[in-house]
């Protein structure tokens, strides 16, 4: 029989389990998603008294996120449809033009793109802060409460996403932080560095060091 210290303990992290994503009727829902929600929580269930700690990033935007329709219009006024591409160049002729910002979102385009890894999607609507699209799918949220009660711990949850003038795709950084962007564009006027920003930068820039602290 296995003792307490010979049993493997287990640091699960999930990235982004949520309604829009993993529901096959979500707003941005992904092929596949809602079996593999099965297949893990099917999982936590057979391996509870290994999991040692669960931690979940969530996705969270506003309706004026620079990665959604409302965000921008043409020169018609017209907003993009989902899956358009948009350039810095673009923004820079006036092809596209950001309500919110402007200024800013050039620079980050312009950092993004000399990345070389991500082209600037507008996607649907999707994970609004508060909103159902933006919870836990449901039968891993079952699964996790379980595991929650049964051995006596506590998941954490990380929201992500919510700087909107930022993407944020993967688990510990954003694309490009505010604060080179800031550097970049030489905003230093009272205009751009306020206490709202200065807030989500202090979340972006330390989210790799507090998922690394904290799992």
């Amino acid at each position: 029989m296995e003792t307490a210290q010979q049993i493997q303990k287990i640091g699960l992290l999930i990235i982004d389990p949520q309604e829009d994503f993993c529901s096959p009727n979500g707003k941005l829902s992904v092929k596949g998603a809602h079996e593999d929600m099965c297949r893990l929580s099917e999982w936590i269930a057979n391996n509870q008294n290994k999991i040692d700690s669960i931690a979940i990033t969530l996705d969270s935007h506003q309706p004026n996120d620079i990665s959604h329709p409302g965000f921008w219009k043409d020169s018609k006024g017209l907003p993009p449809v989902p899956f358009t591409q948009i350039k810095y160049s673009e923004v820079v002729s006036g092809e596209w033009i950001p309500k919110f910002k402007a200024e800013m979102v050039e620079v980050y385009l312009k950092l993004l793109e000399k990345q070389n890894e991500y082209p600037h999607l507008i996607w649907p609507e999707h994970c609004l802060t508060g909103s159902a699209g933006a919870s836990i799918y449901e039968v891993l949220l079952c699964a996790i409460r379980s595991w929650s009660l049964n051995e006596k711990k506590f998941y954490k949850t990380f929201t992500k996403g919510d700087v909107p003038i930022i993407e944020h795709f993967g688990a510990f950084r954003p694309q490009v932080y505010l604060k080179d962007i800031l550097k970049e564009g030489n905003f230093n006027s009272a205009k751009y560095i306020n206490s709202e920003y200065m807030d989500w930068e202090k979340r972006a820039s330390g989210r790799s060091e507090e998922h690394t602290s904290e799992l």
